[in-house]
């Protein structure tokens, strides 16, 4: 009989454990009948609050794109409004006017001119990818650190203060639209050239 009050105190601490878990952090239970049903308390005390917290971690940041002309996005068609996550290939067309503007929020903004291709990356006060061709340029405030690495080599800002930082590829191809040819005239393809010169400075 003794024996069977005992297993039955070990479940109702084993649920108080449980209860306790939700809701934060667990207090050592003094009135439970022997030391088994205390570890058992403190086996669950100590797997639960980890998953808890966990829970509440801040999802990763994500930013909305505006784009003018012919944008993709991991080589799918990108419209004005489509969320873009870190680590996506965004490819702007050689085309007259085309470009794309990535608002990241409070990371700040990044443009891109036309003929450029790259890979963007960001996290939690960081900008950075892999500026495969084209040119850009990323508005970011205080306390956000960039590093974009392009065929002529790493363009990097501390974050020590507001940055405002036009970065082309440099080496390699780069795009020259066509220009408009007269009133109303639509945007033509434009060419790729290639400069064996490194160049960093305001987009054109």
């Amino acid at each position: 009989m003794f024996r069977g009050q005992v297993n039955i105190i070990h479940f109702f601490a084993f649920c108080l454990a449980i209860t306790l878990c939700g809701n934060g952090p667990v207090m050592v239970l003094a009135s439970t009948a022997d030391a088994g049903a205390v570890h058992a308390v403190h086996a669950v005390g100590v797997a639960l609050p980890v998953a808890h917290l966990s829970a509440n971690l801040p999802p990763p940041p994500v930013g909305s794109l505006a784009v003018s002309g012919n944008v993709t996005i991991n080589d799918r068609k990108a419209l004005t409004g489509t969320t873009i996550t870190s680590d996506s290939v965004i490819n702007v067309s050689c085309t007259q006017g085309a470009s794309a503007i990535i608002n990241l929020g409070q990371l700040g903004v990044v443009e891109l001119a036309a003929g450029t291709r790259i890979l963007l990356r960001f996290s939690e006060k960081f900008i950075g990818g892999n500026l495969i061709e084209g040119q850009m340029r990323i508005n970011a405030p205080p306390g956000v650190k960039i590093s974009i690495m392009t065929p002529g080599g790493p363009v990097d800002s501390e974050g020590q203060a507001p940055a405002a930082l036009p970065v082309r590829s440099g080496k390699g191809s780069f795009c020259v639209p066509m220009p408009l040819t007269g009133a109303g005239a639509g945007g033509g393809d434009g060419v790729i050239l290639t400069s064996p010169q490194i160049s960093t400075g305001a987009l054109v």
